[in-house]
């Protein structure tokens, strides 16, 4: 009985993390224009993503599937609606715990999907989805008799619901992990089921307790016009990127994209493909990466443990990195020293490799510096290798639990052709763990670091904020600003330093005034760790945030960078990074403002070509040789970045 689905509103229902198992082979159902798909159907059944395969939790990737497939005729790829799931955190990735997150998710599914697959989505009017009630199950039976589908909810567990036959009062369920209790075990889960089988009087393992709405457009998702909605949602998605995904050149790019975007959106002349042509530049300036090795095979020499955290030959380069829990199957381990050698497919560019591991629980320790070693070798015939690069300096990035995520880079002094690069890694800590998340092989510039995000000014402080407060703020108090248990310095600005100063450090209010007005020259900026000892809804990397806040000093020099603070804007992806107080002939610091930034690095290649000079050339002879050379713009760019440290005596 169904009828041509033309009018749309998502059912999308996600919201428990579920665990469902079956495996059952694939058949055209008799039912269903599409043949609906089982969660533990191959090749996907097998698929991990974040930590479990899709066969275990994917009931909520399945049953948006179905949906779709049966309202429009058309068939989702479950693999990469999984991965993206996953990259939103709304599949796997939520708060440390597997299955989906329907609050996360849905919301999400029309701007991403909608206009490629012919459908819309309704939340209900906000992202909140429907709860059952006599009200909204009415709602609900009109949708479904109307052309609609629904994800719906019951206990652990996620199912598409595509029809409703009046006269007899059922609906027509697909459940992708068919099973007897459910009373869906017949016809691989394509069954019609009484409403009083979903009331709470049947039993709590089959009550319906929530869904949302899908409606179809009826119209080609090429003759849509839903672009400037879609250009919102990329909008939307800059404004939460962080810096230190990005090279300077691409957070340039990026921020250009933005505003391109911004000038596009706001604009009344703007066109469908004006909407469109802004929103894939700046998706595509938003998905930069440096990495070339993401995909491609690789080998481990080292034996494995014959656990879950055995190397499967794909984790390490699938390009997760940093967001995978280390109690999870995400990760491989080793002990002492193990060699992997990914395969680029053909000799490729690269200048810098990255390798991401944690440690801090299980017995695993947090290596120091010099007990975590990474020496990056590469070849042509993957059997003669050339060193090229090596580093013991560990970066810390973000906690989970009691985790903490690092990172160690390795940079090349020249760029390197080859098809097989090389990793060895050695370390000496405590018990000889090697607890790894990925491993990149880069190319272009290095990525920004060794700073703090800046996500919000002039508002109150939430979880895991950033906030800049200008003196266009008012009065701040703990009321106002909500910056009781953040990590806060005062900052005054120096005509000398062309840059704000240090001038109060306050771990919370303890050294600042019940009520602070700021001078015309001064501004606050507070940091909050919503991250440490923080179990739900933790925002990744703001303890390393706050930490880095609360290590300034009083005089340390504070750079903003894309933080305009006279008009009390910011940009995409802003940050600021400390430096310590130091006099005008500091090496490295060849413009004399008493920092190393980028101009430094763009002038000592200058010198190096003699087209520019300075009375103290050994300002620029950072690797000490007593001439400027190649090496000592390399070198003054790894300062910049946070990846190299050079001394800061005066000469």
């Amino acid at each position: 009985m169904r009828i041509l689905k033309k009018s749309v509103s998502l059912l999308l229902v996600i919201a428990m993390l579920c665990s469902c198992f079956m495996f059952l082979g694939i058949n055209a159902s008799a039912l269903s224009p599409l043949p609906h798909l089982l969660q533990a159907d191959e090749p996907w059944g097998s698929y991990l993503v974040g930590g479990a395969t899709i066969a275990r939790t994917g009931c909520g990737i399945l049953s948006l599937v179905n949906c779709v497939g049966y309202l429009t005729g058309k068939r989702m790829d479950v693999v990469e609606c999984a991965e993206w799931a996953y990259s939103v955190k709304g599949f796997n990735n939520y708060s440390n715990s597997l299955g989906t997150y329907r609050l996360v998710l849905y919301p999400k599914v029309q701007a991403k999907y909608g206009a490629e697959y012919g459908f819309t989505v309704d939340c209900n009017t906000g992202d909140s989805g429907w709860w059952v009630s006599d009200a909204s199950s009415k709602v609900l039976k009109n949708h479904l008799a109307n052309g609609g589908v629904a994800i719906g909810m019951i206990p652990g567990h996620f199912i598409a619901m595509v029809d409703y036959d009046a006269t007899t009062n059922k609906f027509h369920v697909l459940d992708s992990a068919p099973a007897a209790y459910r009373g869906t075990s017949s016809n691989r889960g394509d069954v019609w089921l009484s409403e009083s089988h979903f009331t709470e009087s049947a039993g709590y393992s089959y009550q319906l307790q929530w869904f949302c709405l899908l409606s179809a457009t009826g119209t080609p998702a090429d003759e849509q016009d839903n672009e400037k909605e879609y250009l919102e949602q990329a909008i939307a998605n800059a404004e939460t990127a962080r810096y230190d995904n990005y090279s300077e050149s691409a957070l340039n790019s990026l921020r250009s994209a933005y505003n391109s975007a911004l000038t596009v959106l706001n604009s009344s002349s703007s066109t469908s493909e004006n909407y469109k042509s802004a929103r894939e530049a700046l998706e595509s300036a938003i998905n930069f990466t440096p990495s070339i090795s993401v995909g491609k095979t690789y080998t481990a020499t080292a034996t494995n443990r014959g656990d879950d955290y055995d190397d499967d030959g794909k984790k390490l380069t699938d390009g997760k990195k940093g967001s995978n829990a280390p109690d999870t199957s995400a990760y491989a381990g080793w002990k002492n020293q193990t060699e992997i050698v990914i395969d680029l497919g053909k000799a490729k560019a690269s200048n810098y490799y990255n390798v991401y591991l944690a440690g801090g629980d299980w017995g695993i320790e947090i290596p120091k510096d010099g007990e975590f070693n990474v020496a990056v070798s590469s070849s042509n015939d993957g059997t003669n290798f050339t060193s090229v690069a090596s580093s013991s300096t560990l970066v810390k990035s973000k906690l989970n639990g009691l985790w903490e995520i690092l990172k160690v880079t390795a940079v090349s002094q020249n760029s390197v052709n080859a098809r097989y690069i090389k990793f060895t890694i050695t370390c000496t800590a405590k018990n000889n763990f090697i607890w790894l998340d990925e491993v990149e092989v880069c190319s272009g510039d290095l990525l920004l670091g060794g700073g703090a995000y800046i996500n919000k000014m002039n508002k109150k402080v939430t979880s895991g904020d950033c906030v800049v407060f200008t003196p266009d703020f008012g009065t701040i108090s703990t009321t106002t600003a909500n910056h009781t248990y953040t990590k806060n310095i005062l900052v005054k600005w120096s005509n000398e330093k062309d840059a704000y100063v240090v001038q109060t450090i306050s771990d919370g209010v303890a050294n600042l005034p019940a009520e602070l007005t700021l001078a015309s020259d001064e501004l606050l900026i507070s940091a909050h760790d919503w991250e440490t000892g923080v179990s739900e809804n933790h925002v990744e990397g703001s303890a390393v945030n706050a930490g880095y806040i609360a290590s300034a000093k009083v005089g340390d020099i504070v750079y903003l960078n894309g933080v305009d603070a006279d008009n009390n804007k910011l940009s995409v992806a802003s940050y600021l990074k400390l430096e310590a107080s130091q006099s005008d002939t500091n090496l490295g610091d060849i413009d004399g403002n008493g920092a190393i930034n980028s101009m430094d690095y763009v002038m000592l290649r200058r010198m190096f070509f003699g087209i520019y000079e300075i009375a103290n050339e050994a300002v620029g002879d950072i690797d000490g040789n007593g001439a400027i050379n190649s090496m000592d713009y390399v070198m003054l760019r790894r300062v910049f970045f946070g990846i190299y440290s050079i001394s800061v005596d005066s000469f």
